[in-house]
């Protein structure tokens, strides 16, 4: 034997040819053509150095050496596959998933560099997302469907711990060219004039208590109620009117919409919009933990910005 260096494919050629015994019907089982496996055969026997088969009109059968062959041919490839069952089950025995919730804005913003930072840090977590409102997300954890939520809190709820991520200002997302002149800080009550698309109390209530304050305070007529910020954008965008949406959606380049600020005074703080990590507190996967450290982690860079 001239040293072991024939490769898997030339073993499975092997055995294959061993059982079917004509090279048609073997190469039809490897779904490859005759003259390859031909040439595997003779790379193997090349290797070994000696025949395995005797060649004749109607086929070929196995030399003495090839029937000795073939009992240890079975044993590697019943190694092999046993080998890669067991790292196969290893792999997936490490591996954890981790079901995290997210707004439709939440995945935009938060989604992408959260796998790109796991994947470097913790490679072993895998991440399930659930698109859902905040509210049905509290819901979700308080049924165990869930392990994190990126919500935004709503005060006090039993069962659940909220964890800081980040505070965004609120601006005003206008239909392009429609606005107050300038590009300056404007009020609420520089849009009357302007319909506006408020946000539904049951599905987006923290939005909705703004959105609702200024129909009120400012006598704004609603066009429109919507449950997640980016549909109020697109909302703007096709002229229906004005929403409002947190600062981070400016980074993403909506077509038809000219984006102001909020004006303050020196007796009011600017309305933001925080964004937390929700988890139950009797949460039983340890892997959230780490995951929920990113994700705050992700939250005090957006407030850094």
């Amino acid at each position: 034997m001239n040293g072991v260096n024939y490769t898997f494919d030339q073993l499975r050629s092997f055995l294959v040819l061993s059982e079917e015994l004509n090279f048609g019907r073997a190469a039809k089982v490897l779904s490859i053509t005759q003259p390859p496996l031909t040439r595997q055969i003779r790379k193997l026997e090349r290797s070994l150095g000696f025949d395995l088969f005797v060649r004749h009109r109607n086929g070929v059968e196995l030399t003495r050496a090839g029937l000795e062959f073939r009992e240890g041919a079975y044993r590697i490839f019943t190694a092999a596959r046993a080998a890669q069952d067991s790292a196969a089950a290893q792999a997936k025995a490490t591996e954890v998933t981790v079901r995290v919730g997210f707004t439709g804005l939440g995945a935009v913003m938060v989604l992408p560099t959260l796998l790109s930072r796991l994947a470097r840090t913790h490679p072993r977590i895998r991440i399930t997302v659930v698109e859902a409102v905040s509210p049905e997300q509290y819901d979700l954890l308080d049924r165990g469907e869930l392990d994190l939520g990126v919500v935004r809190p709503l005060g006090s709820t039993a069962g659940i711990d909220l964890h800081r991520m980040s505070a965004e200002p609120l601006v005003v997302a206008l239909p392009a060219g429609r606005g107050p002149e300038g590009t300056g800080p404007i009020s609420p009550g520089d849009l009357r004039g302007l319909a506006m698309i408020a946000f539904d109390r049951k599905r987006s209530p923290l939005l909705a208590r703004f959105t609702d304050d200024w129909a009120d305070r400012y006598q704004l007529e609603v066009s429109a109620k919507v449950s997640q910020v980016l549909p109020g954008v697109a909302l703007a965008a096709s002229g229906l009117g004005f929403s409002v949406a947190p600062a981070s959606v400016m980074s993403m380049d909506f077509a038809g919409v000219d984006y102001r600020r909020i004006v303050t005074t020196p007796d009011t703080e600017p309305p933001v919009l925080p964004l937390a990590v929700a988890e139950a507190k009797e949460g039983g996967n340890p892997a959230a933990a780490d995951v929920r450290r990113v994700l705050v982690e992700i939250g005090r860079e957006f407030d850094e910005r």
